[in-house]
């Protein structure tokens, strides 16, 4: 766990402390962007609904009928699950 430096007095302090143990300053917690939550989790959402729609496309056109559709279905699983994790992870406020 990396140390911050308190403000006040500059000594080295915990960031998960609630006040800096040497002079009694509070410690301010930066909370994470809840705007780059919504974002990723926008995107996780678009992701998955365009590449279901892109997918039922091309199967009933007939495009995608080989062992290379699994390999498709997991990618797109795989990055609205990246991009939902991320949307977690952004929402989250910092401890």
């Amino acid at each position: 766990m990396s140390l911050m430096t308190c403000p006040s007095c500059g000594k080295q302090i915990s960031p998960n402390a609630a006040a800096c143990p040497g002079c009694g300053e509070p410690v301010k917690h930066q909370p994470r962007s809840l705007a780059l939550g919504i974002l990723f989790n926008s995107l996780a959402a678009i992701w998955f609904i365009g590449s279901i729609t892109g997918i039922a496309i091309l199967y009933v056109k007939d495009k995608i009928h080989d062992s290379g559709n699994i390999v498709l279905w997991l990618g797109v699983i795989f990055i609205t699950f990246l991009l939902a994790m991320a949307g977690r992870f952004f929402s989250k406020p910092a401890k």
